[in-house]
């Protein structure tokens, strides 16, 4: 279930349990049926944290957002609520799945798969070149991604290179909806954003 981030999922203040064994170094914080603990992301108004779920032990990846830095800039809370929105819209293999929304006094955290692999481009640095069987599953797995989203009436607004990840299967899982939007009935978007070398490719167009 996804939670409306203007409703409180967890208790005001998350608690803590001691240390695990994934992070010696780091205090453990439940919040809901999570397990938050090391982070291995970050951004710059998130970090992103490998969190299990109390019950079933699934891992996954917790963006945390600070609430003082959501309150400083306006624009940061339109932008969580439509990450959100847009990442519940859709489900596809090769997209990073959201699984909920939620909320303490301090903090703001979407709960999305944990993709298990490598980025994608650290990938093609170390290999230099991809043979045309494996240069062609890949854009055979990014042109359906896309496909979905936009049937979803989804654009991400920042495909590149940086936001391709490699699950365990070595098969691409686009991430980082935090730029997404949803078309509207005229089918156009207008606002400039995502990276300046992709933008234009990703942005002009209409339905």
């Amino acid at each position: 279930m996804v939670h409306d981030i203007n409703n409180t999922a967890t208790p005001d203040k998350a608690s803590t349990i001691g240390t695990g064994d994934i992070s010696l170094d780091e205090k453990r914080k439940k919040v809901g049926n999570y397990v938050i603990l090391k982070t291995i992301g970050e951004g710059s108004f998130a970090k992103v944290r490998l969190g299990i779920h109390l019950i079933t032990e699934m891992k996954v990846a917790v963006k945390v957002i600070n609430k003082r830095e959501v309150f400083k800039r306006n624009y940061l809370r339109a932008n969580l609520r439509r990450e959100a929105s847009m990442m519940q819209r859709m489900s596809h293999a090769h997209i990073v799945q959201l699984h909920e929304v939620m909320e303490t006094e301090n903090s703001y955290y979407i709960v999305m798969d944990l993709v298990q692999g490598s980025e994608f481009v650290k990938y093609l640095t170390k290999k230099k070149q991809l043979d045309e069987n494996e240069t062609r599953k890949y854009i055979r797995q990014i042109v359906s991604a896309v496909d979905h989203m936009h049937h979803a009436r989804v654009i991400h607004r920042d495909i590149k290179l940086q936001n391709f990840m490699l699950d365990q299967n070595n098969d691409i899982v686009i991430i980082d909806f935090g730029l997404s939007n949803c078309l509207d009935d005229k089918g156009f978007l207008t606002t400039q954003c995502g990276s300046p070398a992709y933008v234009y490719s990703i942005e002009h167009f209409s339905f």
